[in-house]
């Protein structure tokens, strides 16, 4: 995995929030197999960490972002996933979810637009 360390804060008029401040801690790429291209770190507000959110995409399909989850196998023997944390609010979903895309195209712009 190649790693690259930003601090690009992103100011976000939230709603029920005075500015939020997301920061951009760093994209990992990854290299393997699979949808998976890179893991991002994040915080927000300089209050809150969240790491391992996932950049996916598939072909023919713009990338998006998953947010930490854990996959749990269900009593049929079918695996769930599980979402640990995400923002409720979706202006500030949405924020973050550009905020990442964007720095990892230009962090890694073979990788980075859409297929």
């Amino acid at each position: 995995m190649d790693a690259a360390n930003t601090s690009t804060p992103v100011k976000h008029p939230a709603k029920n929030l005075a500015t939020a401040i997301v920061v951009i801690e760093s994209i990992k790429r990854h290299t393997g197999a699979g949808n998976v291209h890179g893991f991002a770190t994040i915080t927000i507000e300089n209050k809150i960490r969240i790491a391992d959110i996932r950049i996916i995409w598939r072909d023919g399909q713009k990338p998006f972002i998953s947010w930490p989850a854990w996959k749990r196998q269900q009593q049929d023997g079918q695996p769930k996933w599980i979402t640990i944390v995400e923002p409720i609010d979706d202006e500030l979903k949405t924020t973050v979810t550009r905020a990442i895309l964007k720095e990892f195209a230009k962090l890694f712009p073979a990788e980075g637009g859409a297929r």
